[in-house]
């Protein structure tokens, strides 16, 4: 699996299941070992966080999740 493919793939699972999942669970669905996946998950991030829009990924005790950026929530509240 090519990268953009991968990391594709890893944003809608992230997007999809709302809660946070681990990294060991994303890997083994993409067919991929645990440092690949982590490279390309970090690399992801950073691509994400570091864009204009209203989500961000978050690393939450090695389990990854798409979440709302801080300065967006009151409009999700609305």
């Amino acid at each position: 699996m090519d990268v953009k493919k991968a990391q594709g793939a890893m944003e809608a699972i992230l997007f999809a299941g709302g809660d946070p999942v681990g990294l060991g669970r994303i890997a083994a669905v993409l067919g991929l070992d645990l440092p690949t996946a982590e490279k390309l998950m970090n690399d992801l991030a950073d691509r994400i966080n570091g864009a204009p829009g209203g989500l961000c990924i978050k690393n939450l005790d090695g389990r990854w999740q798409m979440c709302t950026r801080p300065e967006d929530a009151e409009y999700v509240r609305a």
